[in-house]
């Protein structure tokens, strides 16, 4: 069966919220497109908890390049868009085909050449998060560098040209985006994805935002994910 796109999901010890995150991709699998779910090795029964929900749900090495990729790899379709599990697409998937090219199998594949990424929007209610979501808004648009959160999409062609994503413990987002976007500007889907502001509130809006700053200063310099993976996670 050839869908119209394909949702990848990579989780990880996610069951408190995987049930209701994956039901409400239920319209799109109505219309469609396809679902696959890619552990990273739960232990909370997280990978059995979503099979009733999904079209593919599969086990992978951890690591969310890692899973992503392998789930790239078993997509049935011209259209991968990689969500993250805290992450909400529009209601209506038409919307989304609505502002994408059709895809023709019967043209050369540069003319395919389709990545891009949708307007964050933070789940918390207060004004410091607007100025948040604003900045990141802004920044992704000057420098069409987007990251994950915002459900970044490629024409699959042009993914597996690339290479997917690199094998890297962090960044796996910057990095394609890096070396996309030397090639072809990312098309910025003006449609509202909400991400959950957890990381921000438990964390600390000025520790979360100077550290996401400074992990990316640091792999602008050069430096490997591998050697800074263990702080970010702490």
């Amino acid at each position: 069966m050839s869908y119209y796109a394909s949702i990848i999901v990579p989780i990880l010890n996610e069951r408190d919220q995987l049930e209701q995150a994956l039901a409400r991709l239920a319209i799109y699998r109505q219309q469609g497109w396809q679902l696959i779910v890619v552990d990273g090795g739960s232990y909370d029964g997280s990978e059995e908890l979503a099979k009733p929900y999904a079209d593919i749900v599969i086990s992978a090495k951890r690591g969310r390049a890692k899973q992503m990729n392998a789930g790239a790899a078993l997509a049935d379709s011209p259209w991968l868009f990689f969500l993250h599990i805290d992450t909400v697409l529009p209601d209506q998937p038409q919307s989304i085909v609505d502002l994408l090219p059709k895809q023709n199998t019967q043209v050369d594949h540069h003319s395919q050449a389709v990545w891009g990424y949708f307007t964050l929007r933070l789940s918390g209610l207060s004004k410091v998060f607007r100025l948040i979501e604003w900045f990141i808004n802004k920044r992704s648009f000057i420098s069409k560098i987007p990251t994950g959160d915002q459900v970044m999409f490629f024409n699959k062609t042009l993914f597996d040209t690339y290479d997917g994503f690199a094998d890297i413990a962090l960044m796996e987002d910057v990095d394609i985006a890096k070396r996309l976007r030397r090639k072809i500007t990312p098309k910025h889907l003006p449609l509202l994805v909400f991400t959950s502001s957890r990381r921000w509130e438990e964390q600390g809006v000025i520790k979360t935002v100077v550290k996401m700053w400074v992990l990316r200063f640091l792999f602008w310099l050069g430096v490997s994910p591998n050697r800074f993976a263990a702080w970010y996670r702490s």
